[in-house]
């Protein structure tokens, strides 16, 4: 997420949901070269794959399973949409999730 464009860093919107009660994971945080197994075999260190980086520090998973109810979707988009309108400085307003030919939503 772009912190300029949603209002919020990651961790405040993760912090933000966390006291609604929705759960959110970072699972590309730290990325895979600087995890531990990995810093001596790639021998990349920090700042060597800068945009992976920061991909991964801005990286949030929301709760997603085949087994979510559009109630719980709706009460997930909504609360993310309701904290970045209270955010002090958005700048870009998430767009109504709109299912695909599969079923799939997706935000923009």
């Amino acid at each position: 997420m772009r912190e300029s464009e949603f209002g919020l860093s990651r961790d405040q919107l993760v912090e933000a949901l966390d006291a609604e009660g929705i759960v959110t994971r970072n699972y590309y945080d730290p990325p895979c070269h600087l995890q531990t197994y990995w810093l001596d075999k790639a021998k990349i260190g920090p700042s060597g794959l800068a945009v992976t980086e920061k991909l991964s520090a801005g990286s949030v998973t929301l709760p997603l399973s085949s087994k979510m109810t559009g109630e719980q979707f709706e009460r997930m988009t909504e609360a993310v949409k309701r904290i970045q309108s209270n955010a002090p400085g958005h700048s870009h307003q998430i767009s109504r999730p709109q299912a695909n030919r599969n079923g799939c939503h997706q935000v923009g």
